[in-house]
């Protein structure tokens, strides 16, 4: 950093007074102390984000896909044709039951952050989808949610000790 020069305004002789001088002084040192620091923090900052993770992120989160002017979201999705459990990396399930009666399970409530949802979509017209509750958790109230209507659709949503349908 530069030295800051003072010079008397033009027609006073003699320096700045003390008191002034060592008021810049201590601003220049503090400057200097907040300059360092902000670079220190930089540091961490660049250390931490270039640290590789294996979490996987949950499924509420959406990857995004710039297309030029707007940003196309992309969500989890999953066909399946017999029984399952949905998965955190679940958000949408599509459930053909041509071949007869399948149940999805929704995952333990205390393992699911508040506000998740998970969809569930017939994608058939014949048999019965059942998605059923585990442990102390319901939704609305009933430990199952009967989907039966052909090409029927449903979203369930947490609140952190049961199931909400939207």
């Amino acid at each position: 950093m530069t030295p800051i020069t003072i010079r008397p305004p033009s027609g006073i002789s003699g320096q700045v007074p003390r008191a002034v001088s060592d008021y810049i002084v201590e601003i220049y040192s503090a400057l200097n102390g907040i300059t360092s620091r902000l670079s220190n923090l930089e540091v961490q900052a660049r250390t931490v984000l270039a640290q590789p993770t294996t979490e996987t992120p949950p499924s509420s989160m959406t990857t995004g896909v710039n297309t030029g002017d707007q940003l196309l979201t992309v969500s989890p999705i999953r066909k399946v044709t017999s029984n399952t459990t949905i998965t955190l990396q679940d958000e949408m399930i599509l459930v053909n039951a041509v071949a007869g009666n399948i149940t999805v399970t929704l995952p333990p409530i205390s393992t699911v952050p508040i506000g998740q949802r998970f969809s569930v979509k017939k994608i058939d017209s014949n048999a019965l989808t059942l998605v059923r509750a585990t442990g102390d958790a319901n939704i609305d109230g009933v430990a199952n949610w009967d989907n039966s209507t052909p090409n029927g659709y449903g979203t369930v949503q947490s609140d952190g000790t049961e199931w909400w349908r939207r």
